[in-house]
């Protein structure tokens, strides 16, 4: 039997994202939710699940979930580091031809925004091994979609449409030339997303 403890859950918009982890998409009548993570086609995920009448809540506790199943987005946690990064660039008073500043930031503050917090952090209330991933890449879409129809059991009758990205792609590959070309780094950034990376390469992603 379905039991769902939903009628506390306050419809939201989707500028809380960043500072909570107690935010899903999903539809009251529905047993599934999404737990979105910026980044990971949040965005396009998003758009795509609102031909169900899917809005973003915030819950209060587990309990208001009990009886829905979960999924989300994961993402390669260097690939999304370094696209979130690229993003917030011009916020994070970074230099990316100064050796003092590429040393702070990788020393002291590789988490400054909501694009390079651990995709972790958005889903470690809801439980990291009672989730379904879906990944993000190539297949992403298809996916999402045979997630849908096979395992939601609904009609798809608008596809995934992916989202545009803000993020500098010059910068992106900057970072990452950085990254690779300087172990120091990288191990440093490993270490910040040990537990991204523990998750991304131990899940079970669904394959439709």
């Amino acid at each position: 039997m379905i039991c769902l403890v939903l009628d506390s859950m306050n419809a939201v918009t989707p500028k809380v994202l960043g500072s909570n982890n107690n935010i899903i998409v999903t539809n009251l009548d529905s047993n599934f939710f999404y737990v979105p993570i910026p980044k990971n086609a949040s965005s396009s995920t998003y758009i795509f699940l609102q031909q169900y009448d899917w809005a973003y809540y915030q819950y209060d506790n587990k309990e208001q979930l009990r009886g829905k199943t979960a999924f989300a987005v994961l993402r390669e946690p260097i690939d999304r580091w370094c696209s979130g990064f690229a993003q917030d660039f011009n916020k994070s008073n970074v230099d990316l031809d100064s050796s003092t500043s590429m040393d702070k930031l990788f020393n002291e503050n590789l988490n400054f925004g909501i694009h390079t917090k651990l995709q972790s952090f958005f889903l470690e209330t809801i439980g990291l091994n009672s989730i379904i991933y879906i990944k993000h890449d190539g297949t992403y879409s298809n996916n999402l979609e045979n997630f849908v129809v096979k395992i939601m059991k609904m009609r798809v009758y608008k596809k995934v449409e992916n989202g545009k990205s803000v993020m500098d792609y010059s910068v992106k590959d900057k970072i990452k030339n950085i990254l690779y070309t300087n172990p120091k780094y990288l191990t440093l950034l490993k270490k910040y997303l040990e537990k991204d990376l523990d998750l991304y390469n131990s899940a079970n992603f669904y394959i439709g």
